[in-house]
């Protein structure tokens, strides 16, 4: 695709942290990612949502551990390994190129990562990721973290949630 999306859903119950392989399918992650590919799908047919531009994505299980998600989430940065250009290669440019300019066209040209992340869907592992996320100002939407504390847009500027927080839940409940 044009644009790339990434996914961050829980789609194993557990994490074992000596074969580093997740276990046992959970479903209803497997059903978010089924639907964030649909969803995808459904945008590229219809020519008059993004007209000559095409999304793709790369979807993640986070195996509902955050050591094992942020070592997925880093995949979506710029500067990941995986991708065309690495930061090795940055640096060897810089001291060769003296136009910033230049410098900044070619890493934009060589160095995308993920337009933004859906995901992750509980509040203890979206913490971690969104700090990590805001630091390459990557989009993230959260369908399912609802802690008090993601509240703040000094903090979390790009992280956008689907529900508001338990305090305000709260709230309405007791009124």
């Amino acid at each position: 695709g044009d644009y790339i999306l990434g996914g961050l859903f829980w789609t194993h119950y557990s994490y074992n942290k000596s074969s580093h392989q997740c276990s046992k399918l959970k479903f209803g992650g497997l059903y978010k990612t089924m639907a964030m590919i649909y969803t995808i799908d459904q945008i590229n047919r219809d020519p008059k949502l993004l007209p000559g531009i095409n999304l793709g994505y790369d979807i993640r299980d986070t195996c509902s551990n955050v050591k094992h998600t942020l070592q997925q989430a880093v995949s979506f940065l710029p500067w990941s390994e995986k991708k065309n250009f690495s930061l090795e290669g940055y640096q060897i440019v810089k001291q060769h190129v003296c136009n910033q300019t230049v410098l900044d066209q070619f890493v934009a040209n060589y160095t995308k990562g993920v337009l933004g992340v859906v995901g992750p869907g509980s509040s203890a592992i979206t913490l971690p990721v969104a700090n990590m996320l805001n630091i390459f100002d990557v989009a993230e939407i959260s369908y399912a973290a609802t802690s008090r504390l993601l509240v703040n847009k000094e903090e979390y500027p790009n992280l956008f949630r689907t529900l508001p927080s338990d305090y305000h839940q709260a709230e309405v409940i007791s009124d």
